[in-house]
């Protein structure tokens, strides 16, 4: 199959037949990815400065299953196992019985959608831990806890 086309989808056609038109709520919905962005940025600078304080903050990562992507890029991350639901940030590290944490970072009113309402609940069951964090001051509380930082 050629690299023009996944999935059985012409790439160039999907291309050509795109809108510049957008509605009222993917507008909503694209300011809000970038609001939860830069939570996101500001929650793992924070991470990244507190290395030398805990080593396993070095492990903190972000997991890329969301965002605006042309239909290349967003096509070759699914063949690669991008899966919408799973959640923004992981830290492999077992505490308090756990075996990692997983962040979802949120805006606003915004929801978990329903795959990651699923996703929430099969890794809580897998013995994970999980938080929604609506900014970076509840990420860093979050993390905090977890590691049982001061």
């Amino acid at each position: 199959m050629p690299p023009e086309n996944y999935f059985g989808v012409n790439l160039e056609e999907a291309y050509k037949k795109r809108t510049t038109l957008y509605s009222e709520q993917e507008m909503v919905e694209a300011i809000n990815r970038v609001s939860e962005s830069k939570e996101q940025i500001k929650l793992v600078n924070w991470a990244k400065k507190q290395r030398e304080r805990c080593l396993e903050l070095r492990w903190l990562h972000h997991i890329p299953n969301g965002g605006d992507r042309n239909i290349r890029v967003a096509s070759k991350l699914k063949l690669e196992g991008v899966e919408s639901g799973v959640f923004d940030l992981f830290l492999p590290v077992a505490r308090w019985k756990k075996h990692g944490l997983y962040i979802e970072m949120k805006y606003g009113n915004n929801k978990l959608s329903k795959k990651q309402q699923e996703f929430k609940q099969f890794v809580i069951e897998q013995g994970y831990a999980t938080a929604i964090c609506y900014n970076s001051e509840q990420g860093i509380k979050c993390l905090k806890k977890y590691l049982g930082l001061k």
